[in-house]
């Protein structure tokens, strides 16, 4: 016959859940890693009309300028990957953000869009 289970055998002592929720709060790296939220929000409003990700496609390219410190960038799939973007939604909604006024883009086959932010407007 099946024996009764014993619930008691898989508990964990509460000194034991203490010492795993401390674990579990430490960072994963070294150091914590900052987003960087500063884009004009006219740019941001108009970047989300492009398209179901553009508000996410946005915020890739204004992390990466920040990052990378110029204008234009690369968009790589490293880039994309990290904010959970596919590369051929972000080659659509990147056309639809050019249609906007928002960026100049330069598509090469082969190689990563060439993206400038431009304001809005110009």
């Amino acid at each position: 016959m099946d024996t009764p289970l014993d619930l008691e055998r898989y508990r964990i002592s509460s000194t034991e859940f203490e010492s795993w929720k401390q674990i579990k709060s430490k960072p994963l790296n070294d150091g914590p890693t900052y987003y960087v939220p500063t884009i004009p929000l006219d740019w941001a409003v108009a970047a989300s009309e492009c398209g179901d990700r553009g508000a996410e496609l946005g915020q890739c390219l204004w992390f990466q300028y920040r990052v990378k410190k110029q204008n234009p960038i690369r968009l790589t799939h490293a880039a994309l990957d990290l904010f959970h973007l596919n590369h051929r939604t972000a080659e659509r909604t990147l056309k639809r953000m050019k249609d906007a006024g928002l960026i100049h883009v330069e598509f090469q086959r082969g190689r990563s869009p060439r993206v400038e932010i431009l304001t809005v407007g110009s």
